[in-house]
């Protein structure tokens, strides 16, 4: 009934799932409150029901109440949330989380898990990670922990897509690279396949 968008039916052979403790049948009430279909639409009824699908491990209501709170600026309280979605594959959740930890929202500030979990998503081809993962990248090439052809890589990825400030990016660091650089660069944007199973 949930597929065939028929909500009130769909709550009805939910309700009794959902409060017997099956996860799928929780998560999929919370979606439900959260958009309003076929109920009225409640933000506290949508986070109770990913809660207690989340705590029986179902990925995508850690998610979804992790980015709830993370939208209320509820920092703290997103960032298990978050981090739960985002070790089970979520892209988004990983780009969320490599932010959370660059600035510190939640999560304590550390620039190493910063730079791992945006190269989590970046992976798995989330532009705003892929455009963070140049930033870092460029960051790091001083220090010895990053390449030009990488962050050049995410730079001229991310600018395929449009992305702001990406093809300024890659052509400031272009002027910095030699020729065989902006090869292996350009090898680097030939191999790269997103990978949805990327894991940190």
């Amino acid at each position: 009934a949930f597929l065939a968008a028929n909500y009130a039916a769909a709550w009805k052979e939910l309700s009794p799932l959902a409060k017997g403790g099956n996860a799928e049948a929780q998560y999929l009430l919370g979606v439900m409150y959260g958009h309003g279909n076929g109920v009225k639409r409640s933000a506290k009824r949508s986070a109770h029901w990913y809660a207690a699908a989340a705590k029986q491990g179902h990925a995508d209501a850690a998610f979804n109440l992790g980015f709830m709170l993370y939208q209320d600026e509820k920092y703290g309280a997103a960032g298990p949330w978050l981090l739960k979605a985002a070790d089970a594959g979520n892209g988004l959740a990983a780009s969320l989380v490599g932010g959370m930890y660059r600035d510190g929202l939640g999560l304590p500030k550390d620039a190493p898990s910063a730079y791992a979990w945006t190269l989590n998503a970046a992976n798995k081809g989330i532009a705003g990670a892929q455009y963070e993962a140049g930033l870092m990248c460029a960051k790091m090439i001083t220090e010895k922990r990053c390449t030009y052809p990488e962050a050049y890589k995410w730079f001229r990825l991310v600018a395929k897509t449009g992305y702001p400030g990406a093809a300024e990016n890659a052509d400031a660091l272009a002027k910095r690279m030699n020729a065989n650089e902006i090869k292996e660069g350009d090898d680097l944007i030939k191999a790269f396949r997103p990978n949805a199973e990327a894991k940190s």
